[in-house]
């Protein structure tokens, strides 16, 4: 098992963190604007984003 320190763990979720609040933002801009596209496209980067967390956090289980 690999062991990965809280410090370690908080480094890879803060801008993890970030671009989701960003990606949220720009949600809430193509909704006011009913831009499907970017709303679509938006939604399928907040869920790579969110995969690449639980994978950060999957990694500092093992």
């Amino acid at each position: 098992m690999a062991y990965v320190s809280k410090k370690d763990l908080i480094d890879k979720l803060n801008p993890l963190l970030d671009d989701l609040m960003e990606q949220r933002n720009d949600l809430e801009t193509a909704w006011d604007e009913m831009d499907r596209e970017s709303i679509e496209d938006l939604l399928d980067r907040m869920e790579r984003t969110i995969h690449q967390m639980r994978t950060a956090i999957d990694e500092a289980k093992d």
